[in-house]
């Protein structure tokens, strides 16, 4: 039986230099234009430049600059604290549009991720349309993206190059990319990097044209278990796990006035929803929503299917309805969409009772249900009447009616035990 032979892996790391300039000023309409832009971030004893966009730099901004010294420099400087929480959640957005590519992903410090493509090539007909399509995605989210490419996902990262990728190199490229990386770059000890430059190794190549057994004998274990990290072809790090859970958010700092105005972020975040769904083959059955006013208590509720799917429409409009009855603040500035109530996609031509008719009554029910809410929707209670502390109570309408034994028409008194049958 011949063996199958496995495909030489390609890694392209990606990194988002500007991932905290993206968080804080994404949705803003500040984001659109060329204004120069900073996030500041608190030392031990002044604030000073995190993070600048290249508008910034043309007045001379660079990060770790003292923040006094930005705003001389340009007084039309538009900032931002550094929010940690948002830059994160941010990054698992980006990290979530590389995984509808791959499900291979290795996460560096939160900063960039690397990407495995060589499964991903037949799907997609080839690495240019591959990258093509990865890049207009992530440019709707990122101002800047730099790509690196390798046999391993450590490689890739060292071989990073401003811009972004169009074409994978050929093999002999790769290994000429390989050859230059400087060791330097390594996670090496000071002693160890000193040592390697007396000798005159500057370049991975350098270090790989010496002869084994003269390199075996001179430099110690961890020298050449990391260079071995380099060279070898299948990356055996942790991969990315996808959390069982989706959480997205958009903000407007000018705010929305109206519950008109929700309706269309409410929509961009159901569709990103509906995209996850599909990604990962699942059905939602319960989203949350919360509406965080500049100032005050945010504001939330709950949106309950009485049937899982994976479609955005009716979750709009049972959120639209329901959002009717709620009394909102006057400006909302920030809409949180979150959910962990998923169901495997099953085959739902197997149910021979799930019919587009049960299913459009379902929904009926549940639009009902978000309109008048709960508490209305009550039926009185005739089970118990008779009975003076239970009288003009009221039940749920869905709640079942518990029947002991087997149920018998009205009898006189002297009938209430059933009758012996009579035996032949």
């Amino acid at each position: 039986m011949p063996q199958t032979i496995k495909t030489q892996e390609i890694w392209l790391y990606l990194h988002f230099p500007l991932l905290a300039i993206d968080a804080e000023f994404k949705e803003s309409k500040e984001r659109l234009s060329q204004y120069p832009q900073a996030v500041i971030t608190q030392g031990q004893k002044t604030q000073y430049i995190y993070c600048c966009n290249d508008a910034a730099k043309q007045f001379g901004i660079q990060a770790q600059m003292s923040l006094s010294t930005a705003i001389t420099l340009c007084p039309e400087l538009q900032m931002r604290i550094r929010n940690n929480k948002k830059e994160r959640l941010y990054f698992e957005q980006l990290t979530f549009i590389a995984y509808n590519f791959s499900p291979e992903l290795i996460i560096y410090q939160n900063i960039g991720l690397s990407i495995e493509l060589s499964n991903c090539k037949k799907l997609y007909g080839s690495y240019s349309k591959l990258l093509k399509q990865l890049e207009e995605q992530l440019k709707e989210k990122c101002s800047q993206v730099f790509t690196g490419v390798g046999h391993n996902s450590l490689t890739a990262r060292l071989s990073i190059k401003r811009g972004f990728h169009t074409q994978i190199p050929k093999n002999k490229e790769l290994i000429r990319q390989l050859y230059s990386i400087k060791l330097n770059q390594l996670n090496l000890k000071c002693s160890q990097k000193n040592s390697l430059k007396h000798l005159g190794i500057i370049t991975v190549g350098d270090f790989l044209t010496l002869p084994s057994t003269s390199t075996y004998r001179r430099f110690d274990s961890e020298i050449l278990s990391k260079i071995s990290l380099l060279t070898t072809q299948n990356d055996l790090q942790e991969r990315y796990t996808e959390p069982k859970k989706f959480k997205d958010t958009l903000e407007n700092p000018d705010g929305f006035y109206s519950k008109e105005d929700l309706y269309k972020p409410m929509k961009i975040l159901l569709a990103r929803l509906q995209k996850y769904l599909r990604t990962h083959q699942v059905n939602c059955i319960k989203i949350y929503w919360q509406f965080s006013p500049m100032q005050g208590q945010p504001k939330s509720m709950v949106i309950k299917l009485s049937h899982p799917c994976h479609g955005s429409d009716i979750f709009f409009t049972l959120s639209r309805l329901q959002l009717e009855r709620l009394n909102l603040p006057n400006s909302i500035e920030r809409i949180v969409l979150y959910s962990t109530e998923f169901i495997i996609n099953t085959n739902e031509n197997l149910d021979f009772f799930l019919t587009k008719k049960y299913i459009k009554k379902v929904h009926f029910l549940d639009q009902v249900t978000a309109k008048l809410g709960t508490d209305s929707i009550y039926q009185p209670c005739f089970q118990a009447e008779y009975l003076p502390e239970k009288a003009n109570l009221s039940a749920d309408i869905c709640s079942p009616k518990t029947l002991s034994g087997r149920h018998l028409p009205l009898q006189p008194l002297w009938l209430t035990n059933t009758p012996l049958r009579l035996q032949n």
